[in-house]
């Protein structure tokens, strides 16, 4: 499954017009082109076939008024002038620079200057200077985000996770636990539309269950609302959450609270195996142990970043705090003592508490921040268990296959993303390619293919702003160039060895 998809651009937050920014690109209806904003001179043309660095526009808000500004690639603002006449180098959101953000029946936006113009046009002819609004008036939101995200309701407060036994969405958990609150905000450039993709690859349709083929009744026009994003489906009825279970369908004509909903960055969240080959656990109550043999949501805990440490949160919302004798469920904070150090060797790591101590093991199951030195009691096994399909995003673009006259070969430099297959088993990872293929190695370059062939296996490292690099068992890091290789070469953690997940 290949989708057109976005490059490099800030993660995180909620969407939407009360956000600071928003990016994405601009589709114009007519041409079916990105708006796209040259440096030299801040010229303005609407000939962008994919969505690259040029094509990245920031959608502004301020909070005291109700207008938004168009922020050039190059720090610069879109302006009107009252003839019409459009420019890209006004350098603050005042005056001209302001425009009305006016969604359109079609699922399309417009935009009309504070004089009552429409901004629109075709190659390098723009002009806001039509009162009514035509094709060429019409824009398309392509969001240049990361695809993957959790999704909060806003009246409810409650998290969406998928169902497969009833094969629904549902909008009822507190926090958003385990691989089912993945969701894969898919751009289906076709229709100008988005998928909302489930953990175990379906996708929502409008009559409210997950289904496994794309067609109408799953596409979802994309609108911004008062900081938050709204799902319009074909039938012209918006997502909203139904019954006690909070069953997302298409419900009603009208878009009110029920129906908004945050797109929120997804963490990674893990499973911790002690040298006992129990899961380390919130089952016994405040104290943490590795006392589980069967995981549940009570063994899966989220990596939350503060600087170069990271915090441990559990499903009941609080942070294991290192207390002077064990690990507690009790933190209100991601501060102090339940910060760590966190250190990765092949697939295992180990934890430092804020005492300069290792956490380890102690024999009756009890994790305690007292370890001198390193030993088989302080080191676990990690497994990612959030990320079952896994999109990878590095310095150059996206990483997707292309064809060659041997193979499906990835590459790393691509404005589309390939959605991956994850599996995991005792800290060693594998993957399988759009087209149900192992992720190979092959000989040439040392760079991989979507083939029958043996399956490459990797460790992972997890690191601050979602990033993460892959090392094949035995060899070196996966790194990719701007050339779009994408092959087993680098040696360090840098720019082009980690990638966006």
């Amino acid at each position: 499954m290949a989708s057109a998809a976005k490059p490099k651009a800030k993660r995180g937050g909620v969407l939407g017009m009360a956000a600071p920014t928003q990016s994405c690109g601009l589709i114009n209806a007519a041409t079916n082109k990105y708006l796209t904003g040259e440096k030299f001179g801040f010229t303005l043309n609407i000939n962008g076939a994919s969505i690259k660095s040029k094509q990245i526009w920031q959608i502004c808000s301020k909070e005291d008024s109700e207008h938004v500004f168009l922020r050039s690639p190059h720090n610069r603002y879109l302006a009107a002038t009252e003839k019409g006449v459009v420019t890209a180098d006004a350098e603050d959101m005042s005056g001209n620079a302001a425009f009305s953000f006016e969604p359109q029946a079609s699922g399309r936006v417009a935009f009309k200057s504070v004089h009552n113009y429409y901004f629109g046009g075709s190659g390098d002819q723009l002009s806001c200077f039509s009162k009514t609004v035509g094709d060429q008036e019409s824009w398309i939101i392509h969001l240049a985000n990361h695809p993957q995200f959790v999704l909060r309701n806003f009246q409810r407060k409650r998290y969406c996770t998928a169902d497969a036994k009833s094969a629904e969405l549902r909008c009822a958990e507190e926090f958003p636990w385990g691989p089912e609150a993945l969701i894969t905000l898919e751009f289906d450039r076709p229709s100008g539309c988005y998928l909302l993709r489930t953990f175990n690859n379906q996708v929502l349709s409008q009559s409210g269950k997950l289904v496994d083929e794309v067609s109408d009744d799953t596409r979802l026009q994309l609108e911004f609302r008062g900081g938050y994003v709204a799902f319009r489906c074909k039938n012209g009825k918006y997502l909203s959450g139904v019954g006690s279970t909070g069953a997302l369908q298409g419900k009603r004509e009208k878009c009110d609270k029920d129906e908004l909903f945050a797109l929120e960055d997804c963490l990674p969240q893990v499973q911790l195996v002690s040298h006992s080959g129990k899961f380390v656990s919130i089952a016994r109550g405040v104290e943490v142990s590795a006392s589980q043999a069967e995981p549940t949501k009570k063994e899966i805990f989220q990596l939350t970043w503060v600087d170069d440490k990271v915090a441990l949160r559990s499903a009941t919302g609080k942070f294991l705090s290192a207390s002077s004798s064990s690990l507690q469920d009790n933190g209100d904070a991601a501060t102090g003592d339940c910060l760590y150090e966190l250190n990765f060797d092949g697939n295992k790591v180990s934890f430092k508490a804020a005492n300069g101590k290792l956490v380890i093991t102690k024999p009756n199951g009890t994790l305690s921040p007292s370890g001198d030195e390193a030993s088989e009691k302080s080191v676990f096994v990690m497994n990612i268990v959030n990320r079952p399909l896994l999109v990878l995003r590095g310095e150059h673009g996206f990483v997707s296959t292309v064809a060659t006259a041997k193979d499906l070969r990835y590459e790393c430099n691509r404005s589309s993303y390939e959605v991956l297959s994850l599996s995991a088993e005792d800290g060693v990872y594998t993957f399988k390619g759009a087209n149900g293929q192992n992720f190979s190695q092959i000989s040439e370059n040392k760079t991989f293919a979507a083939n029958g062939g043996e399956p490459a296996r990797f460790h992972v490292q997890v690191f601050p702003g979602s990033k993460i690099a892959l090392r094949k068992v035995g060899g070196d890091l996966l790194k990719g160039v701007s050339n779009g290789t994408f092959n087993e070469s680098g040696t360090e953690f840098d720019k082009e060895t980690k990638f966006e997940y």
